[in-house]
């Protein structure tokens, strides 16, 4: 079976003052799937709660959790359905950002 060893990431592991951000790098299985937690985005005006993520294919994953080589072979936003995200904002700390919310219908970039 084919591993293609693809690499899911927000962006290059960067670290700044020893903070992530919430970016990182998982490897996938022999499938090609990889599993993560996280916390839900915050929201920002003008934009639908969304959040980032990039494939790489044939680079190496390095001792010190940082990707080197390969090539990205997709970029792209994963988008939640306005009824999560309405549950998510009513709970603290996100009822508390008093931007406007942008649903996905709204958002310049999400395919309704």
């Amino acid at each position: 079976m084919l591993s293609l060893k693809a690499i899911i990431t927000g962006i290059i592991l960067t670290r700044v003052q020893n903070k992530t951000f919430l970016r990182g790098i998982q490897v996938t299985d022999t499938e090609g799937i990889a599993a993560f937690d996280t916390l839900f985005p915050g929201h920002y005006q003008g934009r639908a709660t969304h959040t980032h993520l990039m494939a790489h294919h044939g680079g190496t994953l390095l001792p010190n959790n940082t990707y080197q080589g390969g090539n990205v072979t997709h970029t792209g936003q994963l988008f939640f359905q306005d009824e999560l995200k309405d549950a998510v904002e009513a709970t603290s700390p996100y009822n508390t950002n008093t931007q406007a919310v942008t649903t996905n219908d709204e958002d310049t970039y999400a395919v309704s």
